[in-house]
């Protein structure tokens, strides 16, 4: 469900169409998957939609701190040319009410795409299949 997905199944949804409120899950709206440059398109591939919102879900409030990426803000912020953020099939969050050690030490353990733990955050994307790796 949350690995090996295709990056053409991502869709395209337009701020300026939807508006920043626009729910993209029961937890979630549109402009905290926008890009930080603003940009006005947001891809968003459905499986990290419903990934986030199960890690939602179980672990109370998330903060999303990086969903979709433009390609000019991904080489701005020296991403990798083949990020999955450019595809809308990675996003970097954090717990509120839980410890983040003892969630990467769960999340490590599912059946996603990629998992990388970093000081601070957490990246899940839905590509490919149990990738692992520490920032």
């Amino acid at each position: 469900m949350w690995t090996n997905q295709k990056a053409t199944d991502a869709y395209s949804l337009y701020v300026s169409e939807k508006g920043e409120d626009y729910r993209i899950s029961p937890n979630f709206t549109l402009s905290e998957a926008q890009c930080k440059d603003n940009t006005d398109l947001v891809l968003l591939h459905p499986a990290a939609v419903d990934l986030a919102q199960y890690l939602r879900d179980k672990y109370g409030p998330i903060i999303i701190t990086s969903w979709y990426r433009s390609p000019d803000h991904n080489q701005r912020i020296g991403g990798i040319p083949t990020s999955k953020h450019l595809l809308g099939m990675a996003f970097d969050w954090y717990p509120v009410e839980c410890s983040l050690v003892d969630v990467q030490k769960e999340v490590r353990r599912m059946e996603i795409g990629g998992v990388g733990v970093y000081e601070g955050f957490t990246h899940c994307d839905v590509w490919g299949v149990g990738r692992r790796w520490h920032g």
